[in-house]
């Protein structure tokens, strides 16, 4: 008997490498389970995510302009993983962003958990010192 939300999505924001979604698929069933729709609104970002996951729904598109019903197709979501930009605001650039629109990344991750009526959020969460 499978667990109710092995047929929910899976989400992964800010999709690169693809080793949050990695460790995320691993975890979902018994054995591993690709994402089912990953963002990122850079191309080469999103190619290497594809070569990791290639059964995965890629949508070259900024995160403020994605429609969270949209890109589930209003299917139900059992996680969103967001692993947003740190770069800006984390010990690689020394200082807090001054960039409004970095720095409300994690915003629009929760409109996304609300509009999706997800049931798990991870949203990454690095240091700023």
């Amino acid at each position: 008997m499978g667990l109710p939300f092995e047929k929910e999505l899976v989400v992964d924001l800010f999709a690169g490498d693809g080793g949050a979604s990695t460790g995320t698929g691993t975890g979902i069933a018994r054995g591993y389970r690709e994402p089912d729709v990953a963002v990122n609104h850079n191309p080469i970002a999103l190619a290497v995510h594809r070569a990791h996951h290639p059964q995965t729904a890629h949508n070259v598109a900024d995160v403020y302009e994605v429609d969270p019903r949209e890109a589930t197709g209003g299917q139900p979501v059992t996680i969103i993983w967001a692993s947003r930009d740190c770069r800006p605001h984390s010990k690689a650039k020394g200082g807090a962003s001054r960039d409004r629109g970095v720095r409300g990344l994690a915003w629009v991750v929760i409109r996304g958990l609300f509009i999706t009526i997800s049931r798990l959020l991870f949203l990454e969460k690095v240091p700023v010192k």
